[in-house]
């Protein structure tokens, strides 16, 4: 009991710890991120994602490796959202640091399922980006969008293409909402992990559901 709530308590702390470099000193993990002065966007990315990771971690208890895992997953996920959605943006730092632990922690129990996932997303993005770039001349998806999703691919396997999808679903709603609105225009560019981050919160819950109704 007492070792749980330390390990909370720390989890907390490195949640405040990391969270405040990301928001205000994201421009030490890539070259192409330029240090802005301090504003409101800032706070309000910082207590968004700090809160969110919070109760998230309040309602998955986490209590095995599996678990504890799947948390910090999400909360690397958040900070790289946070820094896409300010500077549009994925650091490679970031993706290698994902990769180094999915290295420790997956590769050397010889499933090697994931990979496949990950190759699949890869020539799924090169088709796609091809096809989009023919058509319309430009990228259907940033390459950084499309290394983030293999890294995820290595932690969540095939789960990735229910979460891509509902982050595309979640991406076009937001689009279409912005344009009419006017918000928005045809030529915007929208960072795309953060819906990411839906799709796999989203997509994980969904998964729960199903487990308490059968």
């Amino acid at each position: 009991m007492i070792t749980g709530s330390i390990v909370f308590l720390v989890t907390v702390f490195l949640i405040l710890l990391t969270g405040f470099f990301i928001t205000w000193k994201p421009h030490f993990l890539s070259k192409n991120i330029d240090p802005r002065k301090t504003g409101i966007t800032e706070w309000w990315l910082f207590t968004g994602s700090v809160l969110m990771l919070i109760s998230f971690l309040v309602w998955k208890n986490p209590a095995s490796v599996e678990e504890w895992t799947y948390f910090y997953l999400i909360m690397w996920l958040s900070h790289i959202s946070v820094i896409d959605f300010r500077y549009q943006v994925i650091p490679n730092t970031l993706l290698i640091l994902g990769l180094l632990a999915w290295l420790c922690l997956y590769y050397w129990n010889g499933n090697y399922t994931h990979l496949i996932a990950c190759m699949v997303v890869l020539i799924s993005g090169y088709v796609f980006n091809f096809v989009i770039q023919k058509w319309k001349g430009k990228n259907g998806f940033g390459w950084g969008d499309i290394k983030l999703g293999m890294v995820l691919a290595l932690f969540l396997g095939w789960d990735i293409f229910l979460a891509f999808y509902l982050a595309v679903i979640l991406g076009g709603i937001l689009a279409l909402f912005g344009l009419v609105i006017g918000k928005l225009e045809r030529q915007s560019r929208i960072s795309f992990a953060p819906f990411l981050l839906a799709g796999v919160l989203v997509s994980d819950a969904v998964k729960q559901w199903e487990f308490l109704a059968f």
